[in-house]
C-alpha cells in the first residue's frame, strides 16, 4: 500500500474481507436479540435502490487517538446517503432502535495508526459500482465481521 510508504505507517492493513462502508449500527451485544435480527432482515428487504458507481479519490485520518487510515467517497457519496436513509427509516417504521451519524462521511477504513494522514489525492482513483448492500455482525475489538445477510440493489 503506497500510503503505508508514503507516511510511515507502520500497522497492518485491515483484511481485505472486512473493508465495506457501515451505513446504520444497530447496537453491540454478546448476541444479537432474536427480534431485532428479525426486524432488521424484514427492514432491509424493504429497501430499493439500483445499483450505483462509487469513487473514492482521496485518503486521510479521522479520529483522535489511533486514528484510521480511510478513503473517502466522492462520486457515489449522494447514493451511499440515500441508501443510508433509507435503510434507516425502513428500520425505524419496524421499531428497531439505529444509531446513524447526523453528518455521515461515506468512508472506508484502511486501518488505525497513530500517525495521521493529512487529505491526500489517491494517484489512481478507486471506483466499482455498488450492486448490493449488507447486513454483517461486527465482532468488535476482534477485527471480525460475519455476513449474516445480503441485499442485491435492483434498478
Amino acid at each position: 500500500m503506497q500510503l503505508r510508504q508514503r507516511f510511515g505507517l507502520r500497522e497492518e492493513p485491515q483484511p481485505r474481507r472486512s473493508l465495506h462502508i457501515s451505513l446504520c449500527h444497530l447496537g453491540q451485544w454478546d448476541e444479537i436479540p432474536q427480534s431485532m435480527l428479525f426486524d432488521g432482515l424484514a427492514a432491509a428487504a424493504c429497501v430499493q435502490m439500483a445499483p450505483f458507481k462509487l469513487t473514492f479519490r482521496r485518503a486521510l485520518s479521522f479520529r483522535q487517538g489511533k486514528p484510521a487510515l480511510v478513503l473517502c467517497a466522492d462520486e457515489g457519496r449522494k447514493e451511499v446517503l440515500s441508501l443510508c436513509a433509507q435503510l434507516a427509516l425502513s428500520l425505524l417504521n419496524r421499531g428497531v432502535d439505529v444509531h446513524v451519524r447526523p453528518k455521515l462521511e461515506p468512508h472506508m477504513t484502511l486501518l488505525y495508526d497513530y500517525r495521521r494522514v493529512p487529505e491526500t489525492i489517491l494517484p489512481e482513483p478507486i471506483t466499482w459500482t455498488v450492486k448490493s448492500f449488507v447486513l454483517i455482525n461486527s465482532l468488535v475489538g476482534k477485527g471480525v465481521h460475519e455476513d449474516i445477510e445480503e441485499w442485491p440493489l435492483l434498478g
